[in-house]
C-alpha cells in the first residue's frame, strides 16, 4: 500500500522494461497512490506487467517507433500539473531511476514542513557484474554503485508550489518556477541509476536504442552513447566498475 500520509504521484516512460518492471512495481507501489506509464508502444510484456496492477496507469504515445527525447520532454514538463491539488509530492523518472531513501515518508514529511518544493537527489550508477536474479528489491541485491553528478536529478517536488519545472533533454537539468526552495543532496535522498546491469546487458539495450535513434536526436546528439562501439562500452563500464562503492 502507498504511503498513507502523504499522496505522491509517479510519471515514468517505458520502452520495453520487462525484466525491470517487477523490480520498478515492488519498489514504487509502497510509495506512489498512482503511477502512471507512458508506454512507446513497447513491444514485450511491459505494459501487460505494469496495467495488471490498479495504482498503475498506462498511456500510450507514438513517435513512429524512433527514440524521441523531444516527445519524452514535452511529457515530463507539463503532465504532472494534472497532480495540482491532488499529489503533495510528484515523481518524474525514467524506468530505470528509482529513487531511494532509507525512511522516505518521515524525510518527506520533514521535507514539507521546512517548506521545499524541490528536492535534488544524489547520483549513483548502480553496477554489477550480472543482471538482478532474485525476486525482492533491486538494491537489495545490487548495492553498489558510482557516483555521477550527471543523476543529481530534480525528480521530486511539490505540484502546488511550482508552476513549471522546464527539464532540459533527459532532465538532467532544471529551472523550477513558483515557490522554488530546493533541498540540495540532504536528507539521504539517492537517486538509484539502475544502468549497468552487467556488461552483455547495456550491450544489448545500448544497440536495441541505438536502431531507434530519431533524426531530432541525433542532429541534438541527444542518446549518442547509444553510438559507441563495443569496445567504448567496455570502457566507461570498466571505469565505473572500478569507482564502485557501497552505496545502500
Amino acid at each position: 500500500m502507498p504511503m498513507s500520509n502523504l499522496n505522491i504521484h509517479l510519471y515514468t516512460f517505458c520502452y520495453n522494461e520487462e525484466f525491470l518492471a517487477p523490480y520498478f512495481l515492488r519498489h514504487y507501489l509502497p510509495i506512489a497512490s498512482k503511477i502512471i506509464v507512458f508506454d512507446n508502444h513497447s513491444t514485450d510484456r511491459s505494459a501487460e506487467i505494469l496495467g495488471a496492477n490498479p495504482n498503475v496507469f498506462i498511456k500510450k504515445y507514438d513517435s513512429n517507433n524512433e527514440f524521441r527525447d523531444d516527445l519524452k520532454l514535452a511529457i515530463a514538463n507539463t503532465v504532472w500539473k494534472k497532480s495540482k491539488g491532488h499529489a503533495d509530492f510528484v515523481i518524474i523518472c525514467d524506468f530505470d531511476e528509482f529513487l531511494y531513501h532509507p525512511n522516505i515518508a518521515k524525510a518527506l514529511l520533514q521535507a514539507k514542513k521546512e517548506s521545499y518544493s524541490v528536492i535534488r537527489c544524489r547520483g549513483y550508477d548502480m553496477i554489477s557484474d550480472r543482471p538482478p536474479e532474485k525476486q525482492g528489491q533491486i538494491y537489495h541485491e545490487i548495492k553498489e554503485g558510482a557516483r555521477n553528478p550527471e543523476w543529481d536529478k530534480m525528480m521530486l517536488f511539490d505540484p502546488n508550489q511550482i508552476t513549471d519545472i522546464n527539464y532540459n533533454p533527459g532532465a538532467h537539468w532544471a529551472l523550477p518556477e513558483g515557490n522554488v526552495k530546493i533541498l540540495k543532496h540532504g536528507h539521504e535522498f539517492k537517486l538509484l541509476h539502475f544502468r549497468y546491469l552487467g556488461l552483455d546487458h547495456i550491450l544489448q539495450k545500448h544497440k536495441e536504442r541505438a536502431v531507434r535513434l530519431s533524426e531530432v536526436n541525433l542532429k541534438h546528439k541527444w542518446g549518442r552513447h547509444y553510438l559507441y562501439d563495443d569496445e567504448k562500452q567496455r570502457e566507461i563500464f570498466d571505469e565505473a566498475f572500478e569507482r564502485r562503492e557501497i552505496v545502500i
